[in-house]
C-alpha cells in the first residue's frame, strides 16, 4: 500500500440534478482520509450556500464545531471576521461553502474545500476532522449582502461523537443541487 493513495475521485455529474454526494464503502485500510472538494451550487438566486455533512448515515446530535471565517470584499484588507462554535447537531453544518449562479458574480466561480479525518478507521475514539475552505468571487455569507464579493476563507475544527470506524461520508447540498462540473476526490493516508 502507498503511502497515500487516491481511494475514489470523479465528477458529481448528473446534469446538475444530484443533490447529495455520497461516497459509499470506505475501506478502514488507511490511518487517516483526506476529502478534496471543488464546487458549486444550481441554485440561481444570490446566495454562497452552506454545505453540511454526515458520517456513516448519522443523523443524530453527536457532530460539534468550532471554526473561524475571514472574508475580504475586495478592499484590499479583511473586512469581515468571525468565529463560531457550534453545539452539538444532527449533521456537520456549515461545513464549507459553494458558490450559487446568482447574478451579479463569476458564475465560473468554485468553492474549494479541503478536509482530513484523523483516526477514522480507529473503534475507540471519537473522530476529529480538520477543514479548510475558500470561495472567490463568494456573496458575504455573514450579511447576505450581494454587493461584497471578494476572497472568502474558513477553517475549522469538527468533531464526531462516535467511535465507529468511518465507512461512508454524504455531502448534502443545503439549497439547490450540486453543478455538473463539481469535482471530488477521496483519499487515504497510511
Amino acid at each position: 500500500m502507498a503511502d497515500y493513495e487516491i481511494i475514489t475521485s470523479g465528477k458529481v455529474g448528473g446534469g446538475g440534478s444530484t443533490q447529495t454526494l455520497s461516497l459509499t464503502s470506505i475501506p478502514g485500510t488507511f490511518k487517516h482520509l483526506e476529502l478534496m472538494v471543488h464546487c458549486r451550487s444550481t441554485r440561481t438566486s444570490d446566495s454562497s450556500d452552506p454545505m453540511n455533512f454526515r458520517l456513516n448515515n448519522d443523523s443524530s446530535s453527536s457532530y460539534g464545531s468550532g471554526q473561524i471565517y475571514a472574508l475580504n470584499a475586495g478592499s484590499g484588507s479583511i473586512s469581515s471576521v468571525r468565529r463560531e462554535q457550534m453545539g452539538y447537531r444532527d449533521a456537520f453544518q456549515e461545513a464549507f461553502w459553494a458558490p450559487a449562479n446568482y447574478s451579479g458574480a463569476d458564475n465560473n466561480n468554485f468553492g474549494y474545500f479541503r478536509a482530513l479525518f484523523l483516526g477514522y478507521s480507529q473503534t475507540t475514539l471519537t473522530k476529529t476532522m480538520l477543514i479548510e475552505c475558500s470561495v472567490a468571487g463568494a456573496l458575504n455569507p455573514f450579511s447576505g449582502s450581494v454587493t461584497q464579493y471578494g476572497l472568502f476563507a474558513q477553517l475549522g475544527c469538527f468533531g464526531w461523537n462516535n467511535t465507529a470506524a468511518i465507512t461512508q461520508i454524504d455531502l448534502p447540498m443545503s439549497v439547490g443541487n450540486w453543478n455538473a462540473e463539481s469535482t471530488y476526490i477521496l483519499a487515504g493516508l497510511s
